[in-house]
């Protein structure tokens, strides 16, 4: 099984939603307790993520 590169709009997407991400500023209002899911449309696949907050 071989994965293939990310292609040049998988790469945009993934910048500008992590510019959306950080335009949210959601630190400022999670806990490090919080945790959320991502659904991967692809596949179905769930990621689960939380937010540290530094500082």
């Amino acid at each position: 099984m071989s994965k293939s590169s990310p292609s040049l709009q998988e790469w945009k997407d993934l910048y500008e939603a992590a510019v959306e991400f950080k335009k949210i500023r959601c630190w400022n209002w999670m806990l490090d307790s919080d945790i959320f899911g991502v659904k991967n449309p692809a596949n179905g696949e769930i990621g689960y993520c939380c937010v540290f907050c530094l500082g």
